[in-house]
């Protein structure tokens, strides 16, 4: 386990299958190269042909380097691709938020890297939804969103929903999902960055190549998680948030 002090946050979405789970496995891994021996968490995942392999969680767990056991890691499975709380009614299980926070105190002190489900109001439990369990957890927000038309709508909406839990969004990333673009993406990083005062990562062009794509994340996510790892020792607001509730 590193010494360093940790460093640790949550990455959401403005919508499912954009990134989440690349730009978690970036920073994951980025900080294993630094020497945080991180953890990686995706503690609902659904959507898998084999509850035993959540293919979410092991890219994350392998991007994080970490030996973790992954049933601390990746708590509730469901196969049906739908929100956690819609696929345990359908999949006729429950899904105990208890067990997901004995995980999650498992790794206090330790670097963390936590993706959800979705966006922030996908339903988690007939309780909690995503961004229940950020504010729970007090955990700094990385925002991934599409780099293309519409996302300013969503980002926007997002940030706001953010801010009135007094959560902190650390950076917005915006990724090409497809091969196909259009002219706003050309403008939206510097609109979001201007309009919310929120620093702007890419957008991260598409790559076919999974390799490609991984290392395009990582490059792309380089400058702010040494910018984070800097902070560590320094008094930005950034700095201070992270850690969240342990």
């Amino acid at each position: 386990m590193s010494d360093r002090r940790p460093i640790r946050l949550f990455v959401t979405g403005t919508d499912t299958g954009i990134g989440k789970t690349q730009v978690s496995c970036a920073i994951a891994s980025l900080l294993a190269d630094a020497g945080y021996a991180p953890v990686g968490m995706k503690p609902y995942e659904s959507g898998m042909s084999a509850l035993e392999a959540p293919a979410d969680a092991l890219a994350l767990r392998a991007a994080a380097r970490c030996d973790a056991p992954l049933e601390t890691l990746c708590i509730h499975r469901f196969t049906l691709p739908l929100a956690p709380a819609m696929a345990a009614l359908r999949e006729g299980r429950e899904a105990p938020f208890d067990a997901v926070e004995r995980a999650f105190r498992r790794y206090e002190g330790r670097s963390l890297v936590v993706e959800g489900a979705g966006g922030l109001r996908v339903p988690l439990d007939p309780e909690r939804e995503v961004i229940d369990l950020i504010a729970h957890w007090q955990l700094p927000v990385v925002l991934v969103a599409r780099a293309g038309l519409g996302t300013l709508n969503h980002v926007a909406l997002s940030l706001e929903a953010l801010a009135a839990r007094r959560l902190e969004t650390l950076a917005v990333v915006l990724s090409q999902s497809t091969p196909e673009s259009d002219l706003s993406a050309a403008e939206n990083a510097d609109w979001i960055a201007r309009r919310h005062g929120v620093t702007v990562v890419g957008p991260v062009p598409f790559e076919a190549d999974e390799g490609a794509r991984s290392e395009a994340f990582r490059e792309a996510l380089r400058p702010l998680v040494a910018q984070w790892m800097r902070g560590r020792d320094g008094t930005s607001s950034a700095a201070a948030a992270f850690g969240g509730k342990a």
